[in-house]
């Protein structure tokens, strides 16, 4: 018998496969990865089980920790910067996959939480634009953060140049409800 899951109580993650964009970060700052993983308390063979997922207040601490470390306050940006269909897993792939860019924006509706599940997107069309917000799904409406906005848009800008080699895409506009 399921039992039935109280949403206020829902635990949200993040694939392990996700995680690696965390240690592509650490490689080129030459820090030891498995120094990383005892400091935020995980075992590295976590990682030998590609569909395993991760708390997402775990990466979430994890970001903000090498934030502090390396004393980047934009990290969020620069992670974005580093992500590439590989480390979404089987959402990267569904991206892969698509011809264009509503085809892109209705995979990352539907597969994004396969990667992480604490935000979703949501894509408006005005006229000949689209809008794309990056929502948290966090309880109360609790925002995900200025790390995790930022590195969930400019993951959004990153893909689409790589999805489409154009170095040159560009949003019109960003927002963020942080300075």
């Amino acid at each position: 018998m399921m039992q039935d899951i109280d949403p206020v109580k829902k635990k949200h993650s993040v694939a392990v496969h996700y995680m690696r964009l965390l240690f592509d970060y650490l490689q080129r700052k030459n820090y030891p990865v498995s120094q990383f993983l005892a400091e935020i308390n995980l075992a590295p063979d976590l990682f030998d089980r590609p569909n395993d997922r991760v708390d997402f207040q775990t990466f979430n601490q994890a970001c903000h920790l090498l934030q502090d470390k390396f004393k980047q306050p934009n990290l969020g940006i620069t992670l974005g910067q580093l992500v590439t269909t590989g480390h979404l897993g089987p959402h990267g792939f569904a991206l892969m996959t698509c011809a264009n860019a509503r085809e892109v924006m209705q995979q990352n509706i539907h597969y994004s939480a396969l990667t992480i599940d604490a935000g979703s997107n949501i894509f408006e069309r005005h006229g000949k634009e689209y809008i794309r917000y990056w929502k948290s799904n966090l309880s109360g409406d609790q925002p995900l953060g200025k790390l995790q906005d930022e590195l969930h848009q400019a993951s959004y800008v990153t893909l689409s140049r790589q999805l489409f080699n154009r170095q040159d895409l560009s949003p019109l506009w960003v927002s963020f409800q942080h300075e």
